[in-house]
């Protein structure tokens, strides 16, 4: 353990759930607290964080009626005063999120003492909103709070890419800093094997939404022709979109090779998967294609900025289906191609491994 000072850090997150993101944001607090600092943070219910160190305050509200307009407006009106009593308190030296509206809230109850609040951005939230063709009014409202949380913090972006679109769209705001951190890989996972050598099992893992185009693999799969190697296409995860790509199967006619499996544990998904599928048409850093490349599984990806910083050009598609249909054909024909796109995932693999903990809590307690 580092012999220094420690620090008083307050943080807030309206309770933990499933993703990437809530996986992420308790590695940088336990690694806060490995390192002897004390975490404060404001939540509907506990974080699965056992810790002495790690404190919670609860916002008085029932955990299973944390969603909706009421309670939204309820949270953001009230927080901002559960963290001013907080902060009044325990005078927290650093305050972050993994989220701008988190930030301002956080912003908000520590203004009488001037932190400055270090935001991680794991997404780009306002294209998220054009993706989903939310309102205008709702993308104005919430890109007025980005702007207003990022005046005078630290930012830390997922990609390059994210910190170009957030910067070009607040060009007028002085921030302190920014800088990019991507996500980190972990090398102890073994290689997988393939396990149906006449068989290739073909994956897509994330929320289905239109931003993860898995339509687009169903539209590709009527276009594949006559093979030597049999195929599955399995999809996993839930989302808006479930019953469009069940009607999409059908249409298309693929209830023998494509299966919607919903959500499932992510050792599953792996042992169950020779190829990686991800046609997205936006991304932060997709977690499924970091454990991908982790057990060395092949990855086919939309050629995208995002995509573009990780994966080689081998590995990337454009978003015409045929392209799709091509690629995918010619690894039916001949699976010895999948073994050229995992050698040049190695090179992301050497990129992809650092200490990701320690440089996040460095980043919180501006430790350069």
């Amino acid at each position: 353990m580092e012999k220094q000072t420690k620090s008083v850090i307050l943080t807030s997150y309206y309770k933990p759930k499933p993703g990437g993101l809530c996986k992420r944001y308790f590695r940088a607090i336990n690694a806060l607290l490995d390192r002897g600092h004390i975490v404060h943070y404001l939540s509907v219910e506990p974080f699965p964080i056992e810790h002495p160190n790690c404190i919670h305050h609860r916002f008085l509200w029932p955990k299973s009626k944390a969603d909706g307009l009421v309670f939204w407006a309820v949270f953001y009106l009230l927080a901002p005063l559960y963290l001013c009593k907080i902060s009044l308190k325990h005078k927290p030296q650093h305050t972050f999120s993994f989220h701008p509206s988190y930030a301002l809230l956080l912003k908000m109850g520590t203004v009488f003492q001037n932190i400055t609040t270090t935001i991680f951005f794991r997404a780009d939230s306002i294209e998220n909103h054009r993706f989903k063709k939310r309102q205008n009014w709702i993308t104005r409202i919430d890109s007025i709070i980005e702007g207003l949380a990022i005046r005078h913090s630290k930012l830390v972006f997922i990609s390059k890419a994210c910190q170009t679109s957030v910067l070009k769209r607040h060009a007028n705001i002085q921030i302190q800093q920014t800088s990019v951190l991507y996500n980190d890989i972990r090398s102890s996972i073994p290689p997988k094997k393939t396990i149906h050598p006449q068989e290739i099992i073909f994956s897509s893992v994330g929320i289905l939404e239109t931003r993860k185009n898995q339509a687009l693999i169903l539209e590709a799969l009527r276009e594949v022709e006559h093979s030597t190697y049999k195929y599955k296409y399995n999809i996993y995860g839930i989302g808006e979109d479930d019953f469009k790509l069940k009607q999409l199967i059908i249409k298309y006619k693929l209830q023998d090779t494509v299966t919607l499996l919903g959500w499932c544990e992510r050792e599953h998904i792996w042992e169950h998967t020779d190829v990686l599928l991800l046609p997205s048409l936006h991304e932060g850093v997709s977690n499924s294609l970091l454990e991908a490349i982790e057990r060395r599984i092949p990855v086919l990806a939309s050629d995208i900025p995002e995509h573009r910083e990780i994966l080689q050009e081998e590995s990337l598609i454009n978003l015409a289906p045929n392209s799709w249909a091509k690629i995918i054909t010619k690894i039916l024909d001949a699976p010895n191609t999948l073994n050229d796109i995992s050698k040049q995932q190695q090179i992301s693999t050497e990129f992809l491994k650092f200490e990701w903990d320690k440089t996040t809590s460095d980043h919180i307690l501006q430790i350069r």
